[in-house]
Parts: C-alpha cells; structure tokens; sequence
C-alpha cells in the first residue's frame, strides 16, 4: 500500500523528468540556432542527440542524488527550488566535464546554458503542480487508500502523527480499533474508535478497506494471530508497527537474514550515492582550503614558534566515525604544557591559552589544518565536531543519545555551530542540533551549512 504508492509515484515522476530533460534539451538547440546567429552556421544534430541521452542519464541520477526521488522529496516544499537547482548545477558539472573529454567537435555553450535555464524551469514549474493535481485527484476520491488502525493507544496516535505528515500518499485512516473500554468515545486528530477489536470482520464488511495497521502491543499474540489470519483472507495490506519504535531515534531498515527478519537500529544515514557525492566535496573543499590557506599558515607557524619555542601543531586522539579513533591536527593555541596533569576541557577565558592562540581561537584559525583531517578521510568539511574518547564515555553516562553522533564523520563545522553551540557551550542543545543534522543530512543541508558557516563569519564568541 504506502511503497506500492511511493513506487507509483516514482514511475511518474522519472517518466515525466525524463521528457522534460529531453524536450528542454531539443527546444533549445531549436532556440539557439534558430533565433541567435550562429558563427559557423547549424551544426548537425547527431552529435547533440548523442549527448543528450548521456544528458539525461547524468540529469537523473543528480535529481536522485538531491533525494527528490524519495518519500520525502516526491511531493513540492520550500527546499525543492534549491534541490532542483542543485540537481541541474551538478547535471551541468558532469556534462562540462565529459565534454572536455571529447575531441573533434565543439558543443554550443550558449545552448547549454539555455538548456540548463529551461530545464530548472520546467522541472521546477513540474513538480510543483504534481502536487496541486494530487490535491484535485484527492478531493474527488480518486487515488486514495483507505486504512483502519487496530489499537488506539500511543502507538496508534504516533502512527497517525507520521501518516498526516504525508498527505500526498492519498492514505485515508477510517478510523480505529480498540478493546479498552475506556476508549470507546476516543477521537484523535478527527479520526474515532469504531469499536472493539472482535468489530473487525463488521467494520471490513461496511467499509471498503485496503490495508490495516496493528499498533497494539505484540504480546497479545492469539489475539494477533487471529487478526491478521482475519486479514489476510481478504488479501488486505498489513502493517505491524513494533513497540520499539517510540524509542528509536534515528532510522531503521528491515533486512532480511536466512529467511529471518531483523529490524536494523540506527544504519548510518549516509550511504550509496550521497555518501560518493559527501566525500569528493570533502575532497574537493579540503584541496581549495589547503592550497589557499598555505600562506597564512607559514605566517601562523612563524608567529606560535616565535612566542614560546613551542610546537606549532597540537596533536590529540578524537573518537570519530563508528567509534574509531584519530589524530585531529589543530594549531597549538595553549601554554605547553597546559595538560600535563590531565585533559581538562577548555573553558571562556581560559588562563591557559596563549596570546597567539587567543586570537588563532577566537578566529577559528587553529581548526584549520583539520582541512587535512578531511582530505584523508578521518572528518568531513560538515558533521558534529570531534571529542575526545575520555569525555565521549562520560557525555554518553549523562545523556544515552550520545553515542548517535558517531553514526556520520565528524566534521569542521556542523549544524550546531552555525547555530551559536561552538566552543564551550551546553553539551545537551548540541547533542540536539547534531542529531537534527543526522536525522535530516542531505547534500542541501551541507552546502547550507558551509554558506552559513562563510556568511556567517569565523569569529567565535565563546572563547
């Protein structure tokens, strides 16, 4: 019923996307050569016929990258104009980098710009009537499924929650079932309790019912059994909501092993084609970074070595991805031997910090050889910053969630510090912004946080 839907959904969407593709792609060559002169004159086609197709192979697979293939990203929102944006700026990157490759014929840059244009356009001008035409579909009761939800306790109102936060699905909840009797008269958002569980094969014959979901708790199994064997007879669509999913805090995947489900906890969110695309940014902004900050490190290098003889770096064990530990670099910013005793976390005008490091700090310059961390692989340029495995192990005793940030790499700057938590700051709202970041990332997210992290200057006021 709801992937059923989504797979539905998805056919139409890359169906209509790849004509858009290929009638903007040939309305502009038609554009270009008819109305703006041509030096050389029309060209043959056949060549940009030939691109095309290798156009919209790189067109869809941005589109899919950018998550606008997904549950979340069918239907149109206030982030879908930069997605698609997005989505045509990456197709363009691609189709310009294949394009050196070739030899012997040179591609029109002005038709591809107009190609670009008009396919942002029409895309943009797309997706967001698809959602006003479900609207009109919706109202006249076609493409809608209707469901029943057979237990109303706070599984059920959670499932109802999820359910009206996707609208475009066309799911319709009849209403629920429950044996409690001090449920009777219940209503939540609207929807009411139709009756008790033993209503079940009444309520099905009175109403036309595709699918159920059991949102009671399991260990009322007879009573289950005999449920789905209920439904199952009418071939109905069932959904089993477990009673674990009120205290999950990230995703879950159902995977299957020797013909045994298992329900995954917590998979890191960054897998398949956006973890390829996370990682040759972080390549690339790491390489800019190094190259273009060289010269004012060998000037930060000379000014930490003339204060005190010290080392220039501070080398110290952080606990990143899944756990696993690593070297961060930074620029040493406090006295030598500032943490002989014991690692004692930094503080607001901390007596300990040099006069150097003060200014590298309160500048965030002493982060900066971290864009080495990244081009090696121990950070990403965007992820929660990096602790020390010591204070980790007492962070997680204080607050269980914790130990989710470690589900993505660590990065130079993350969601909450772009929101004011850098430095020393409370430890609980950052855990709630990075965990945010790992519910929500998308390549969308990292590009906005690295345009706030610039905008926003490097100055950190909480040092």
């Amino acid at each position: 019923m709801l992937k059923r839907r989504e797979k539905q959904f998805k056919t139409i969407l890359v169906l209509v996307d790849s004509f858009l593709i290929l009638f903007s792609f040939y309305l502009s060559f038609y554009f270009r050569f008819k109305f703006i002169p041509a030096p050389l004159g029309v060209p043959p086609i056949e060549p940009y016929i030939y691109l095309s197709f290798f156009v919209l192979f790189a067109t869809l697979i941005s589109l899919k990258i950018n998550g606008l293939y997904t549950s979340k990203g069918f239907i149109w929102k206030g982030s879908s104009l930069i997605k698609i944006f997005l989505s045509s700026l990456f197709s363009f990157i691609i189709t310009s980098a294949f394009l050196q490759f070739l030899r012997g014929f040179s591609f029109s840059r002005i038709f591809l710009f107009i190609f670009y244009l008009s396919l942002f356009l029409f895309l943009s001008i797309w997706r967001f009537f698809f959602k006003k035409i479900l609207k009109i579909f919706h109202k006249k009761g076609k493409f809608i499924e209707r469901a029943i939800i057979l237990g109303a306790g706070n599984l059920g109102k959670l499932l109802v929650d999820k359910l009206k936060e996707h609208r475009e699905l066309g799911l319709q909840i009849i209403g629920f079932l429950d044996d409690d009797p001090g449920k009777a008269n219940f209503s939540y958002e609207g929807i009411n309790v139709l009756g008790s569980l033993n209503d079940l094969e009444e309520v099905l014959n009175k109403n036309n019912i595709d699918g159920a979901f059991i949102s009671f708790p399991y260990n009322q199994k007879s009573k289950g059994e005999k449920i789905i064997n209920s439904l199952q007879k009418r071939y109905l669509d069932i959904y089993f909501v477990p009673d674990i999913v009120q205290m999950l805090t990230l995703r879950t995947t159902v995977e299957e092993y020797y013909d045994l489900p298992l329900i995954y906890l917590n998979p890191s969110p960054l897998e398949g084609w956006g973890n390829i695309v996370k990682r040759v940014m972080d390549i690339f902004f790491s390489s800019f970074g190094i190259i273009f900050l060289f010269p004012f490190w060998l000037i930060i290098s000379f000014l930490i070595k003339r204060e005190d003889g010290g080392p220039i770096f501070y080398k110290q064990k952080r606990m990143g991805l899944d756990g696993k530990e690593f070297e961060i670099l930074k620029f040493r910013t406090m006295e030598v031997e500032a943490e002989k005793d014991k690692p004692v976390m930094s503080k607001k005008n901390d007596k300990r910090v040099t006069k150097i490091g003060g200014f590298l700090r309160k500048w965030s310059l002493d982060e900066t050889p971290q864009f080495i961390n990244v081009l090696l692989g121990d950070m990403s340029l965007v992820g929660p910053r990096p602790e020390r495995p010591e204070f980790v192990d007492e962070f997680v005793e204080k607050f269980p969630d914790y130990f989710l940030r470690h589900k993505v790499k660590c990065g130079i700057t993350g969601w909450a510090q772009v929101n004011g938590f850098r430095g020393p700051t409370s430890i609980k709202r950052r855990l709630q912004y990075d965990i945010y970041y790992i519910q929500n990332w998308s390549i969308w997210l990292d590009l906005k946080i690295i345009a706030l992290t610039i905008l926003g200057g490097f100055k950190n006021k909480n040092v």
